[in-house]
């Protein structure tokens, strides 16, 4: 296998790099983005350490408060790829829908 494949993500690691990647872009801590979105620090650092998911409303606090939609949330381009179980395709499908 070549040196540079691309390893797969679950859906858990690719939202807490890519809320990491939007965090740094826009220059926020945990806490301002705490305080824009009105997430307590406990749920952010759950959420951050993957050790929780968010609910749907936290996803859309986030997106909020970093000026995204869903869609610009879980954008994903050839060097961040994830694999989706059966049920995030569908909860994806049904926020989608909305």
């Amino acid at each position: 296998m070549a040196d540079n494949k691309i390893e797969k993500q679950s859906l858990e690691e690719f939202f807490v790099n890519r809320l990491n990647e939007l965090m740094k872009e826009r220059n926020l801590t945990r806490y301002k983005l705490g305080k824009i979105t009105g997430i307590t620090q406990a749920s952010l650092s759950t959420i951050m350490s993957g050790k929780c998911a968010p609910s749907l409303s936290t996803i859309d606090k986030l997106c909020t408060g970093l000026g995204i939609n869903v869609s610009d949330l879980f954008n994903m381009d050839e060097e961040r790829p994830y694999i989706l179980s059966a049920e995030e395709r569908d909860a994806l499908r049904h926020w989608n829908e909305l």
